[in-house]
């Protein structure tokens, strides 16, 4: 668990662990020099995702999604619950409301009765993916990789044994 003061030393800025007049969500997530290029929330508990997407800005998570929205700062989401909250019908029309305003979900997995959080390495992944500048960006890639058999006449065939490591490789530069 992360505390302020590590929050602070890893990004240089205070944390907001609470709303005061000085509007530090504005000064975060809306116009101007300091401004973030993308907020993450992560966990993200059914509570919180349902005010999000119902526009109630009573925390700081609240609040500076709200601020993100009304900017344009894109905005991850990585939700953490109970299976059974998970599967809220209340929560699946939120989620679906929070897609089409375009917050990305990254979804997890159920464990043992349990909706968990998506692993570092995906939610690494979809930031990286959203804020991806590459050549690819924007377009539709497919990419065929693997062994690979073709038949030169009714006897002979060229062959490929590839593990499609490269077909990986290339995919992997093409997604972010």
């Amino acid at each position: 668990s992360s505390t302020p003061e590590a929050v602070q030393f890893a990004t240089g800025r205070p944390p907001i662990t609470r709303l005061t007049g000085d509007v530090e969500h504005v000064s975060l997530l809306g116009p101007g020099a300091g401004r973030v290029d993308l907020f993450l929330v992560a966990p993200a508990t059914a509570n919180t995702l349902s005010k999000i997407a119902h526009g109630i800005d009573d925390t700081p998570v609240t609040s500076c999604a709200s601020v993100a929205l009304g900017g344009g700062v894109p905005i991850l989401v990585a939700p953490a619950m109970h299976a059974q909250m998970a599967e809220n019908p209340a929560l699946r029309e939120n989620l679906d409301r929070l897609r089409r305003w375009g917050i990305g979900v990254i979804s997890g997995a159920v464990v043992e009765g349990e909706a968990k959080i998506a692993g570092p390495e995906e939610i690494a992944a979809a930031v990286l993916h959203r804020l991806g500048h590459g050549p690819w960006r924007g377009r539709r890639v497919v990419v065929i990789g693997g062994a690979a058999r073709e038949p030169i006449d009714a006897v002979r065939s060229i062959t490929n044994e590839s593990s499609g490591a490269s077909a990986v490789a290339l995919a992997t530069q093409a997604f972010y």
